[in-house]
């Protein structure tokens, strides 16, 4: 119990961009649709991958308590 908020916290947090990103995908797909076609958005969508699996990995490893 001692980790739940900071775990339900993690759980908002790393769902937010799929969400965020989903919501403008249906929205304004031709918005979206430069992160597939053009190569510089590719590779922004990808740094942006590599960095929100870091940023769970951080909180994963933030909310362990030692006993």
């Amino acid at each position: 119990s001692l980790t739940a908020e900071c775990r339900v916290s993690g759980i908002i947090l790393g769902a937010l961009p799929i969400l965020a990103g989903s919501a403008s995908a249906v929205l304004n797909p031709e918005y979206m649709k430069l992160l597939v076609i053009d190569p510089i958005g590719r590779g922004i969508f990808a740094t942006a991958v590599v960095l929100w699996i870091v940023g769970l990995l951080s909180m994963r490893i933030l909310s362990q308590v030692d006993a």
